[in-house]
């Protein structure tokens, strides 16, 4: 079914939020120029479009999601939405590279600009069995970083709570294991209290109950 609208714009508020934490400082303390720092929340403004009203498609929708939005940046609007108010006048600082898919790149905050993912090299613990070997690719390496962005910067009311989220697609495409990994390994034991539950059709709202409150004692 068709993404909610609502969802969709809820969607980039959280990732844009939690994009933008590590710059929520004391005005005192903010040591950026005006043009470094419009280029920074332009640069999160755009990934954070990319991987939420733009992340809900398939594979031909990617194509055109990545096609439209380059020339939204160019201020080429296609039609018909060229003829929706008023045409801006304002120029984007920093705008996708026309070299890669939107898909393929991330707005690296360090460096100001846009990078292609970076896969990491480094060789496997010999201690590993075959079994948790997890092979970098382009899609465990963005997952991990948009799924840890919203571990350690999300908030919703308050900060004691984190973001809810949902990882989708098929069965056997690794959805599990990236989470997993990530929780065991790529988040600090002293900071975070990793449940882990399984359902099932014969799970219970006390059985789930009991084994949150378990990890509380």
């Amino acid at each position: 079914s068709p993404s909610s609208d609502v969802m969709l714009g809820w969607g980039f508020m959280k990732l844009f939020s939690a994009s933008i934490a590590p710059f929520k400082v004391d005005p005192s303390k903010f040591d950026m120029s005006e043009k470094d720092a419009i280029t920074q929340v332009e640069g999160i403004f755009l990934f954070s479009l990319v991987w939420s009203v733009g992340c809900s498609v398939d594979g031909e929708g990617r194509q055109r999601i990545d096609a439209f939005m380059k020339e939204c940046c160019a201020g080429t609007v296609p039609v018909p939405y060229n003829e929706e108010g008023e045409r801006g006048t304002h120029h984007i600082a920093s705008p996708y590279p026309k070299e890669h898919s939107i898909y393929a790149v991330f707005f690296d905050t360090e460096k100001a600009k846009w990078s292609t993912w970076l896969i990491s090299r480094e060789p496997f613990e010999k201690s590993l069995q075959p079994h948790e070997i997890i092979v970098p690719t382009v899609d465990t390496t963005r997952y991990t970083y948009i799924f840890d962005t919203f571990c350690q910067n999300a908030t919703l009311t308050h900060e004691l709570n984190r973001m809810a989220i949902l990882l989708c697609g098929p069965t056997g495409t690794g959805k599990t294991v990236y989470i997993n990994n990530h929780c065991l390994n790529g988040l600090k034991s002293d900071k975070f209290n990793i449940i882990t539950l399984g359902f099932s059709a014969q799970t219970s709202a006390m059985q789930t109950q009991d084994i949150i409150e378990s990890k509380l004692d």
